[in-house]
C-alpha cells in the first residue's frame, strides 16, 4: 500500500488525486489531506507531514514559488520522499531550482487527468520497493561521548557486530564523527563514500544508489563512514534527522558512532519513532 499526503487548496487537483488514490488498482491510500497551498503552510505542518510516513507527497505550490521552502524542508527532513509538486508555469532557470530542491516531478498548472495519471505512475516505480522489507522502520541505537577518547568508536563497532551476528537482520554501522571518524580502521575497510555523499544528495535518493555508498563488513553489516578532515563539516540537526529517517527505511538496526558529536542533532531523529529506546550510563560514553 502506497501512502500519501495531499497538500493543496486547489479544486481540480484534490479531485484528481483522490479519484487516483480511490481506484482499487493504484494499492493507494491517502493518510493525511490539508486543504492549503504550500506558501500558505506554517512550519509545523512538515512534521505533521512526516509523521504521517507517507512515502508520496502530492503538494501545490499556490500561485508563487514561495512553497519552494516546503518542498526544501521536506527533502532534507525526508529525503526517501518522493514528491509531487504543481504550482505555476516557471522558466527554466526556476524549474532546475526546484528539482534541485527536492521535487521528484512538477507539474504546471493547468493540469490534465492524463498528465497525473502518469506523473502517479513513475513515481509508484520509484518508491513501490524501498527496500527488501518494505516495513522497515528500524531501532536507532546511538553512542556518543561529552569527550573524546572515552571508547565510543569501539562500543559502537562492536555493538553493531554483535547486533548483526545475533540478529541476523540488516544493520547499519554510522560513523556521523565529522573529522574524527575512526570505526573504518577498527572494521578494516576503506570507504569510498561518508554520509556528506548521501546528505548531498538526499534529491536523487533511492534504494540502489543508497546501497551504492555503503560498504559491507566480513560480519554482512553495512558501514558508511564519516569524511576526511579536508571534507569535514558537522551536518546541522535536519540533515541529521533526515539520514537516520533514511536509514531506518532499510536496515531493521542502525547503530550511530556520535563520537562527540551534540546529542540534541541526534536523538530527536533517531528516538522519534524508534521501536526501542535503550540507555546505558557508562562511565564515559552513554548509549540511546
Amino acid at each position: 500500500m502506497l501512502d500519501c499526503a495531499l497538500i493543496s487548496r486547489d479544486d481540480t487537483f484534490r479531485r484528481q488525486v483522490t479519484e487516483w488514490v480511490g481506484h482499487a488498482e493504484s494499492n493507494a491510500r491517502l493518510v493525511l489531506d490539508i486543504a492549503a497551498a504550500a506558501d500558505r503552510l506554517p512550519r509545523e505542518a512538515v512534521s505533521q507531514i512526516l509523521e504521517s510516513q507517507a512515502r508520496l507527497v502530492l503538494i501545490d505550490l499556490g500561485d508563487t514559488t514561495t512553497g519552494l521552502r516546503v518542498v526544501k524542508a521536506l527533502r532534507e527532513e525526508g529525503p526517501d520522499l518522493a514528491i509531487l509538486a504543481t504550482g505555476p508555469s516557471l522558466p527554466a532557470d526556476t524549474l532546475l531550482e526546484m528539482m534541485r530542491a527536492g521535487a521528484s516531478e512538477y507539474l504546471p498548472r493547468p493540469l490534465s487527468d492524463e498528465e497525473v495519471d502518469e506523473a502517479f505512475q513513475r513515481l509508484r516505480k520509484r518508491v513501490a520497493t524501498p527496500s527488501q522489507d518494505a516495513d522497515v522502520q528500524g531501532r536507532v541505537y546511538t553512542v556518543f561521548s561529552s569527550k573524546g577518547g572515552s571508547g565510543v568508536t569501539t562500543l559502537a563497532t562492536n555493538l553493531a557486530t554483535l547486533v548483526a551476528n545475533r540478529t541476523h537482520e540488516r544493520t547499519l554501522l554510522l560513523d556521523l564523527n565529522p573529522g574524527f571518524g575512526t570505526a573504518e580502521i577498527s572494521l578494516g575497510l576503506t570507504p569510498r563514500y561518508s554520509y556528506l555523499d548521501v546528505i548531498k544528495n538526499f534529491h536523487r535518493m533511492d534504494a540502489e544508489l543508497l546501497d551504492s555508498y555503503l560498504e559491507e563488513h566480513e560480519s554482512g553489516m553495512a558501514f558508511l563512514g564519516a569524511p576526511p578532515v579536508e571534507e569535514s563539516e558537522a551536518p546541522t540537526a535536519a540533515a541529521v534527522q533526515g539520514l537516520l529517517r533514511l536509514c531506518r527505511r532499510h536496515f531493521h538496526n542502525v547503530v550511530v558512532d556520535g563520537g562527540v558529536i551534540a546529542p540534541a542533532k541526534i536523538k530527536p531523529g533517531a528516538r522519534r519513532r524508534a521501536s526501542v529506546d535503550v540507555y546505558l550510563q557508562l562511565p564515559r560514553a552513554l548509549i540511546v
